[in-house]
């Protein structure tokens, strides 16, 4: 009931063992969770220090009692949790990442940094940490740093896009000739469904930055969901013609496409210009223009 996310249903559940069983600790763990994370925070410690009781070192119950205490401001004992965890495993990732934030909070910017890029260089591509970094970038002026790491995190996880997008704004009104400023906020309107803005600031990326192949592909990819298929047929093979180049993350839409192995789609679709994917897009396009044998040509390249 939890995992489909019918909070309440779980939690009569977890009520009704728990008057059975006072001793079920897991379901404390569990309880805890669930009240957490629908914004019961007292409750969510009160479960949470039961069941540590019995598995102090328990690191998803020090995670989740950490975040629980940090929502209610309780920052002292939130730290205590989070640097337990990291004293038994150093790479925990929601620890690192919830300790970033709590440093960042404090305004220990340096140890924010610190844990943020952490997680970023175990390759995890945790977006949250992707967004304190390119906070942080922006705040000293290193934009072009801050556009790469909020783009990362949009292609990887579509909803912060409406965050970046604020700060795309900020940045292109101080470096108005950053290229790379208009390419992802034009992805971050393409995962946002603004198709029409989305190819506007990819065509204005073009003008300062040049036929960027990159670019090139992820216009194609925003004409093609909106219907301009001769436009995203152009962009797709002046794409392919520099796939020497083409190695970035591919913007595609995740709600319905899931392509390649699990690795990539936890990266967002971290793949370059030789993947079958490219071909498959191309194909679909040709497909839509009544082109059928450059359709099964582009199909027959993507199985190679």
């Amino acid at each position: 009931l939890k995992t489909a996310r019918n909070a309440n249903d779980a939690l009569d559940d977890l009520n009704q063992a728990l008057q059975r069983d006072r001793a079920l600790m897991n379901a404390y763990l569990e309880r805890g969770k669930i009240h957490r994370a629908v914004g019961r925070f007292d409750l969510a410690v009160a479960d949470l220090d039961t069941f540590l009781k019995s598995k102090p070192e328990h690191v998803d119950g020090l995670v989740e009692r950490g975040t629980a205490l940090f929502s209610l401001g309780r920052k002292t004992q939130a730290m205590a949790d989070f640097t337990r965890v990291l004293t038994i495993n150093p790479l925990h990732e929601q620890a690192l990442v919830r300790r970033a934030y709590l440093l960042f909070e404090e305004g220990n910017h340096h140890g924010a940094w610190q844990d943020a890029d952490t997680v970023r260089r175990m390759g995890a591509g945790n977006p949250e940490a992707l967004t304190l970094l390119g906070r942080l970038s922006y705040m000293k002026e290193n934009f072009v740093e801050a556009v790469s790491l909020y783009d990362h995190a949009v292609r990887t996880a579509p909803g912060f896009s409406q965050t970046a997008i604020h700060v795309y704004d900020r940045i292109a009104e101080r470096a108005p000739r950053l290229g790379a400023t208009y390419h992802a906020r034009g992805v971050a309107h393409y995962q946002e469904d603004r198709l029409d803005m989305a190819i506007n600031d990819l065509t204005v990326a073009m003008s300062l930055i040049g036929e960027e192949p990159q670019a090139m592909y992820d216009r194609g990819v925003a004409s093609k969901r909106s219907g301009r298929f001769n436009e995203a047929a152009t962009d797709f093979e002046r794409a392919l013609k520099h796939r020497e180049q083409f190695n970035n993350t591919i913007i595609s839409n995740p709600g319905s496409i899931v392509q390649g192995s699990a690795q990539e789609s936890l990266l967002g679709y971290r793949f370059g210009g030789a993947h079958p994917f490219v071909y498959t897009n191309l194909a679909w396009t040709y497909y839509f223009l009544g082109r059928f044998e450059q359709a099964r040509s582009a199909i027959t390249r993507g199985l190679q």
